[in-house]
């Protein structure tokens, strides 16, 4: 039973990743009062235009704003990490959420990057392949230790209890998405270097849909709700194509087709190889429902494959 008392820390790669893979966790944190804060590591850019990944920040404000049934209106301050700019918004109706993005490049779903932001990802920063990293505004840069020391800073800012991340226990290339592994191995580092007392949880991603669903009723209805309150402003998923769900499973590199298509001749080129039926008519509401009903329908933590979950 989640306690109304403490506050809970989300730091998630991309603004879609909380609404679909830590939640209804996360509904039920501020259904219950907790102080909410979560913590975007990349832009989700995918290698496009300012237009697109400032439009996902948009639709994640607005989705938050609608999971706390108040007015989409929010105040902007700064994180207070010397050095790192990190932009912090503050529901004006209710002031206990908030929203902190770090605007790093999204790194691709193998990690290999994109052309526009030089090819490099937070999977390389990781491993050691490259020894920085610039956020896509260009206001800042980070070593593998300065990143890290930046979310331990930001965890001592805001002293969480509950500290919810992605997949820290999977590997990469093990049909979950890059950033989704980068993050949370970078959480758990920068955990360790927390010393207020904490519990930390790692969320599963897009291999969740080969398990049993286990979001239904109210708690999927209300998940539905706030992922197509965000969709409407990601045209990633108003654009989405309607994928056949064996071609789905067959590769969750198709989840973000705007990852690979950068211009129409390239879109036109990835349609003619894909088994896809398109259709500029649907909705956002009906697209992420035929695309996004496997992970909307599950929420399932690293606990069955770890017991180290606690730092």
């Amino acid at each position: 039973m989640l306690r109304p008392t403490g506050k809970t820390l989300n730091i998630v790669a991309h603004a879609d990743d909380d609404l679909l893979f830590l939640s209804p966790d996360l509904l039920h944190a501020i259904q219950v009062g907790r102080p909410v804060r979560t913590v975007f590591l990349t832009a989700g850019d995918a290698g496009a235009d300012a237009d697109y990944w400032q439009g996902r920040e948009t639709g994640i404000q607005v989705a938050y704003a609608q999971m706390c049934g108040v007015a989409h209106a929010w105040t902007r301050t700064d994180a207070g990490i010397i050095g790192h700019p990190i932009p912090v918004f503050t529901l004006a109706g209710h002031s206990t959420v908030s929203l902190a993005f770090m605007r790093l490049p999204c790194g691709n779903s193998n990690g290999s990057g994109f052309a526009a932001t030089h090819y490099k990802s937070l999977q390389q920063l990781w491993t050691g392949s490259i020894s920085t990293i610039d956020t896509i505004d260009g206001l800042s840069s980070y070593s593998k230790a300065t990143l890290i020391s930046t979310l331990s800073a930001l965890m001592s800012s805001f002293q969480p209890d509950q500290i919810n991340t992605q997949d820290y226990v999977g590997a990469y290339d093990d049909g979950d998405h890059s950033d989704h592994h980068s993050v949370a191995y970078l959480v758990r580092a920068a955990a360790q270097l927390y010393t207020i007392p904490h519990h930390i949880t790692g969320y599963e991603g897009y291999t969740t849909s080969s398990q049993p669903a286990n979001v239904t009723g109210a708690d999927l209805t209300a998940k539905q709700d706030t992922f197509y309150a965000y969709a409407h402003h990601d045209r990633a998923v108003g654009r989405l194509p309607v994928i056949f769900p064996e071609a789905w499973k067959m590769s969750v590199r198709l989840r973000r087709i705007i990852y690979l298509l950068r211009s129409w001749r390239s879109r036109t080129r990835y349609w003619l190889k894909s088994v896809v039926c398109f259709s500029t008519h649907k909705s956002a509401a009906s697209n992420a429902d035929t695309t996004f009903m496997p992970w909307l329908q599950r929420q399932y933590t690293v606990d069955a494959r770890s017991n180290e979950d606690n730092l």
